[in-house]
């Protein structure tokens, strides 16, 4: 609607201008005096406008191109003071103008920025809240109810424990990997690399699901010598679990626990594990 009354006010402007310009001239005692015969140029040169001959079609137009130039040499000065005016009266108004569209650019560019801002942030809000979803929402594998069988002299030692999905998505392609050393509890030496406790095997498992895994020495056996280092609070046996998956949204996943056979077990007469304070991790 602006835009169509501007244009209206441009053509309203142009018609009073030439309104203007033709009363002026219209009003002017020489464009007048001209069109009466008077002008001083054609009495000095001896002509009479009465005298003077002219067809029907050319007398008009040759009599007013005449008169207008007359008007123009008497009020040069004037009409060029006048478009003067007029040409710095459009610079002021185009300066104007172009400040205003500038102060716009300015004022769209702050809003453009601030738009861009807010979009931004709202991606980064959305995108933690589908990362608070998906671990709340995401399978949760742990280890469960750890147990070690008395171990006996001579054989293998044997752990006993379950792993189980407390996530509310399933868990894919399980797979189990453990390590079960007997160690003194000083010592300094990395522990094995884990080993694939069941090579190969790959599960899925739902929320609340649990299956059994069995691990054992692979070639130490147990001997009354490292019993004997237990009670004496020198050794244990370390049992450490891995439990590599998939989550529902395809993230690859990691369980790990680290537990202890020591003296307490023998104090106790306990066959399950201790939690180590290191060792423990996930993701």
């Amino acid at each position: 609607m602006r835009k169509f009354l501007r244009g209206k006010r441009v053509w309203i402007g142009a018609l009073l201008f030439l309104v203007f310009c033709f009363w002026a001239v219209d009003s002017s005692e020489s464009f007048q005096s001209c069109l009466a015969g008077e002008s001083p140029d054609l009495q000095n040169a001896g002509y009479s406008h009465a005298a003077f001959v002219w067809t029907a079609e050319e007398s008009p137009d040759v009599s007013i191109r005449t008169c207008l130039g007359e008007f123009l040499d008497e009020n040069g000065e004037a009409i060029a003071a006048f478009f003067t005016a007029v040409l710095a009266l459009s610079t002021i108004l185009l300066w104007r103008q172009t400040r205003r569209l500038a102060e716009l650019a300015g004022t769209q560019a702050q809003d453009m920025k601030a738009a861009i801002a807010a979009v931004q942030a709202s991606a980064e809000a959305t995108a933690k809240s589908v990362k608070i979803a998906q671990v709340q929402l995401r399978a949760q594998v742990m280890i469960a109810a750890p147990q070690i069988d008395q171990p006996q002299d001579g054989q293998p030692v044997t752990v006993h424990f379950e792993v189980m999905n407390s996530g509310p998505t399933p868990a894919r392609n399980i797979a189990v990997f453990g390590l079960v050393e007997m160690r003194a509890l000083s010592s300094p030496d990395p522990f094995q690399p884990l080993q694939e406790i069941m090579p190969g095997f790959r599960c899925t498992l739902m929320r609340d699901a649990r299956f059994p895994i069995v691990a054992r020495t692979a070639a130490t056996n147990f001997t009354a010598e490292f019993a004997s280092s237990i009670a004496a609070k020198a050794a244990g046996i370390f049992v450490i679990a891995e439990i590599r998956y998939t989550d529902e949204f395809n993230e690859p996943r990691m369980s790990r626990c680290k537990y202890v056979y020591d003296w307490r077990n023998l104090r106790d007469n306990s066959r399950s594990l201790y939690s180590c304070p290191d060792g423990n991790d996930a993701t």
